[in-house]
């Protein structure tokens, strides 16, 4: 399912905003900042998924 759903976000034609709230996880995210963030969320993506960022 999750892989179906980066797809459909992927192909569409549409603007992808990421707008980031950098608060942390205890024990998961303590340290991170916000290209932290991007890059995990590239990572498990598959690459490049945003048009922007804030």
């Amino acid at each position: 399912m999750f892989k179906e759903v980066v797809e459909s976000i992927k192909k569409s034609r549409a603007k992808k905003i990421y707008v980031a709230n950098i608060m942390t996880q205890p024990g998961e995210t303590d340290g991170y900042l916000l290209c932290d963030h991007i890059e995990a969320i590239e990572r498990h993506c598959g690459g490049r998924i945003f048009d922007m960022l804030l």
